[in-house]
C-alpha cells in the first residue's frame, strides 16, 4: 500500500477539520434561535390560505409563549371551527420582554409584510412608569467570521474555561496591573490620600484641587470646594469621605452639614440626608439653602405639606432665591397641581433667567397643560440664548462640561422638539437636534446622552439612529454597543443584540457588558450559557444584583424555587428598592406554599409599586379562600393605579389606533387576565373599528371557582401571570366570543 506524503496527510487533516467545523456550524444554526424559528413556522402555517382573513397578534411574553397552545394559536383554531367563512389566519408576532414603544416601532413593517385585516393587542405591562418602522442595525463592518455560531461557541468555551482557578488568578493579576496603570503617579504617595483620588469623570479643576488638598490637607475651603466638585460629578461617596475630613476640622460649619445632606440625597438616602440638613439648620437657622434641601428630601418621601412649608420659609429668608421656588413647583407637580406648579416655577425663572433646570421644568409643565405655544416661546428663547453664549464664558463651562449640565441642556432641546411636534410643526422639530449634535460632535458621550433621553422617552427609533451615528463616529465604543444591544433585544432582534453585547465585552470587560450578554443569551433560551456569564460576573463583583437576578430567573424557569428564592432574596438585600426582586421572590414563595412570607414580600413591595403589590395580595387572599379580603385588595390596587391617560401605554395605544385607521385595519384591544379594559377604552377616541375585550370578570370568576394555579404558571404582574395551556384557552375563548358577537357571522 502506497504511503501518503506528509503534505497529503496535512491536507486530509485540514479538510477533515474544515468539514467538522462546517457540520458543527450547520448543527448549531439548526439548533439556534429555536423560539423565533418555531414561531415563524407556525405563522407560515397560518399563512397557507393566502385569501383568508388575516389577524396579527402583538404583545410580549403573555402572548408569545405557549407554542401551539398560546392563545393566538388556540384563537385561530376556535375561529376556524366556529365561523361560517373558514380560513382565518392568526399570525403571532409577540416578542418576550418588549414594551409598547418597541411594538409600535415594528407595526408598519408587520403590516407591510402580513397585510392583516385585524390587529389584536394585549400590551403595556412592561412599560416604564415614566411611530415608525424599524430596520435591523447594520454597519457594513467585516463581521462575517464573528457571526459564525462556531466562533460564538468557542467564546463561550473560553468564558467557561476562565472560571478555572489558574486562569482566574492570571486574569486577576492582569486586571490589577491594568487598574494600577490608570492611577496617577502622585496619587499613591503620602498618608491617607485615597479619599482625594480623582476619577476620570472629574474636571481639570477637580484634579487641580485634589493636588492642592494633598499639599495642604487641613485647608477647609479647599476641602469644601473639592467635595462640591465631586458631588457635581455624581461622585457622592468620594465627596462624603472628604466632608468627613472637613467635619473633623470644623464640626460647627454650616456648609459641611449642608453638603453632607446634598450628598446623601444624591445617594437616595433621604433619612440620613434629613438628619444632616436638620443639623445645618440648627447651626445657622437663617440660611435658606438647608430649608430648600430639607424640603426636597421630604418631597421625595411624599411628605408634601411639610416640604411646601420649608420651601416657603426659604423664600421668606431670601425672596430672590430661585431654587426654593423651583422645588416648590416640583412639589406641586408631584401632587398633581400643575397650575400652581407653573406659578412657582415661573417665579423661579423670573428670579434667575439662567436657571436652566427651572426653564426645563417650566417647559415640561406647560406642555403637560397643553399650553404649547407658551412652552415653545420659553424653550426657544433659551435655546437661542445658548447659541449666543461664548465657549470661553464660565457659564458655558459650568453647564456643558459636566454630564449633568449637558443632560439639562439636551433635555431643554428635547422639550422644545416635543412642543413643536405636538403643534404639528414637524419640519421645525426635525431640525432641533442637528445643531446640538454638531455642537458636541467631538464628544462620545453626547450621543449616549441624547440617545438615552430618546430611549427613556420611549422613542426607540430616534434612539437607535443616535447610537448608530455615535458608533460611526466612535467605532471603538463599548457603551454605544451596549445601548444598541439593549434596544435590539427589546425589539426582538436577538442575534444582532447578542453580537453587539459580545463585541462590547471584547472591547472592555465591564459589569454592564456581562449583564447585557447574559440577558441576550437568556432571551434566546441559552440558559446554561447565560448562567455561566452571570457566574463569571459574580467573580468580578460578588455583590452584583443584576447577576443574582439573572440567576434567579434561571432557577425559576427550571422550577428550582428554593434556589430562586435564595437569589431573589440576595437581590433585595443588595438593592432594597428592586421591584422585580420583590415580585419574583413573592412568586417563588407562593409556588412553595410559603404564603406568609409571600405576603410580607408584597407588603414591602407596596412601598415602591403599590398597584402591583395589592394585586398580588389579592391573589394570595383568593388562593386562601379569603374572598372578601381579596376584593378589598383588588379595590386598593385600582385606587393606586396611575392616571392611565398620561402613561406612555395610553399614548402608544392612541398612536396604534391612528395607524390602524389610516390602513383601514380593525384594532382589537384585549385586557390582561383579571384586569379591566375601561382605561384603554377611555384613552381611545370613538371608532367603530376598535373592539374591546375585557378579561376581568371571566378570569376572576374562574380563579375563584377553580384556583389560581389552574390558569397561571406565575404571578409576575401581581393579579395575573403567564398563562398555562388552560389559561390561554380561557383567553382565546373570551376573545373569540367577542369577535363572533361583534364581527364574524356564526355558523
Amino acid at each position: 500500500m502506497k504511503r501518503l506524503s506528509l503534505g497529503k496527510k496535512l491536507g486530509l487533516i485540514a479538510a477533515g477539520l474544515i468539514a467538522a467545523v462546517f457540520l458543527l456550524e450547520v448543527g448549531l444554526r439548526l439548533a439556534g434561535s429555536a423560539y423565533l424559528t418555531f414561531q415563524d413556522l407556525r405563522n407560515r402555517d397560518s399563512l397557507q390560505n393566502y385569501f383568508g382573513y388575516r389577524i396579527l397578534c402583538l404583545g410580549e411574553s403573555t402572548t408569545a409563549c405557549g407554542g401551539d397552545f398560546s392563545w393566538p394559536r388556540q384563537l385561530e383554531r376556535i375561529l376556524n371551527r366556529r365561523t361560517s367563512a373558514s380560513g382565518c389566519s392568526v399570525i403571532n408576532r409577540a416578542v418576550p420582554s418588549t414594551d409598547t414603544s418597541a411594538i409600535l416601532a415594528q407595526v408598519s413593517s408587520y403590516i407591510e409584510k402580513y397585510r392583516p385585516k385585524m390587529i389584536i393587542t394585549m400590551m403595556g405591562i412592561n412599560d416604564s412608569r415614566q411611530a415608525r418602522s424599524y430596520a435591523p442595525f447594520h454597519e457594513g463592518r467585516p463581521l462575517a467570521l464573528r457571526r459564525l455560531k462556531v466562533v460564538k461557541l468557542f467564546r463561550l468555551f473560553c468564558l467557561h474555561l476562565s472560571k478555572s482557578p489558574l486562569v482566574s488568578a492570571f486574569r486577576k493579576a492582569v486586571w490589577k496591573i491594568r487598574i494600577k496603570s490608570r492611577v496617577p503617579k502622585d496619587a499613591s504617595s503620602g498618608e491617607g490620600h485615597a479619599a482625594v483620588g480623582t476619577p476620570e469623570t472629574v474636571s481639570q479643576r477637580g484634579k487641580e484641587l485634589a493636588v492642592a488638598v494633598r499639599k495642604n490637607p487641613e485647608n477647609l475651603p479647599l476641602l469644601m470646594e473639592l467635595a462640591v466638585e465631586f458631588r457635581n460629578h455624581g461622585q457622592y461617596r468620594q465627596a462624603i469621605d472628604i466632608l468627613q475630613k472637613a467635619c473633623d476640622i470644623d464640626s460647627g460649619n454650616y456648609w459641611v452639614w449642608l453638603e453632607f445632606g446634598r450628598c446623601y440625597d444624591g445617594l437616595e438616602q433621604q433619612e440620613k440626608a434629613v438628619r444632616m440638613l436638620e443639623q445645618a439648620i440648627e447651626v445657622d437657622p437663617d440660611h435658606p439653602a438647608a430649608y430648600t434641601g430639607l424640603g426636597t428630601c421630604l418631597r421625595k418621601m411624599k411628605r408634601h405639606d411639610e416640604a411646601l412649608r420649608l420651601f416657603e420659609t426659604a423664600a421668606r429668608l431670601d425672596p430672590s432665591d430661585s431654587w426654593c421656588l423651583l422645588e416648590a413647583g416640583r412639589n406641586e407637580m408631584d401632587r398633581g397641581n400643575e397650575e400652581q406648579a407653573v406659578k412657582y416655577i415661573s417665579a423661579a425663572v423670573k428670579n434667575n433667567p439662567v436657571n436652566y433646570q427651572a426653564i426645563r421644568e417650566l417647559g415640561s409643565c406647560l406642555i403637560l397643560l397643553e399650553r404649547l405655544s407658551e412652552a415653545e416661546t420659553v424653550l426657544r428663547r433659551t435655546v437661542e440664548n445658548l447659541n449666543l453664549v461664548s465657549r470661553s464664558d464660565p457659564a458655558w463651562s459650568r453647564l456643558c462640561l459636566s454630564p449633568a449640565g449637558r443632560e439639562i441642556l439636551i433635555s431643554i432641546f428635547m422639550e422644545l422638539e416635543r412642543s413643536l411636534e405636538l403643534q404639528g410643526k414637524w419640519d421645525e422639530a426635525d431640525k432641533i437636534y442637528d445643531g446640538l449634535i454638531r455642537l458636541f460632535s467631538d464628544e462620545e458621550d453626547i450621543y449616549q446622552i441624547v440617545g438615552s433621553l430618546y430611549r427613556e422617552n420611549n422613542r426607540y427609533q430616534e434612539a437607535m439612529a443616535t447610537f448608530a451615528a455615535g458608533l460611526r463616529a466612535f467605532p471603538g465604543s463599548d457603551q454605544l454597543r451596549l445601548e444598541l444591544s439593549w434596544l435590539l433585544r427589546k425589539q426582538g432582534y436577538y442575534d444582532e443584540a447578542l453580537l453587539m453585547a459580545e463585541e462590547a465585552l471584547e472591547i472592555r470587560e465591564s459589569e454592564r457588558a456581562y449583564v447585557e450578554l447574559g440577558y441576550c443569551l437568556r432571551i434566546q433560551r441559552k440558559h446554561r450559557e447565560a448562567v455561566r456569564v452571570f457566574e463569571r460576573l459574580l467573580t468580578l463583583d460578588k455583590d452584583n444584583a443584576d447577576a443574582y437576578y439573572g440567576l434567579g430567573l434561571y432557577y425559576r424557569d427550571v422550577r428550582d424555587y428554593s434556589q430562586a428564592e435564595v437569589m431573589f432574596s440576595k437581590v433585595i438585600e443588595l438593592e432594597p428598592a428592586h421591584e422585580g426582586g420583590y415580585i419574583e421572590l413573592a412568586s417563588c414563595l407562593r409556588s412553595q406554599g410559603k404564603y406568609g412570607r409571600a405576603k410580607s414580600a408584597y407588603e414591602k413591595l407596596a412601598e415602591y409599586d403599590p398597584e402591583r403589590a395589592y394585586a398580588g395580595l389579592a391573589v394570595l387572599s383568593s388562593e386562601s379562600n379569603e374572598h372578601e379580603q381579596a376584593l378589598d385588595y383588588f379595590r386598593e390596587a385600582e385606587n393606586r393605579r396611575e392616571d392611565f391617560q398620561r402613561t406612555v401605554t395610553a399614548m402608544n395605544y392612541r398612536a396604534l389606533q391612528r395607524i390602524c385607521r389610516e390602513k383601514d385595519i380593525i384594532l382589537v384591544c384585549v385586557s390582561y387576565p383579571s384586569t379591566g379594559i375601561s382605561s384603554v377604552r377611555e384613552a381611545l377616541s370613538a371608532d367603530d373599528k376598535v373592539i374591546f375585550v375585557d378579561n376581568e370578570n371571566v378570569f376572576k370568576d374562574a380563579v375563584r371557582k377553580n384556583g389560581y394555579k389552574t390558569y397561571f404558571m406565575d404571578n409576575f404582574a401581581g393579579a395575573f401571570g403567564h398563562c398555562n395551556d388552560e389559561g390561554n384557552r380561557l383567553l382565546a375563548d373570551n376573545i373569540a366570543r367577542v369577535l363572533l358577537e361583534t364581527l364574524f357571522r356564526k355558523e
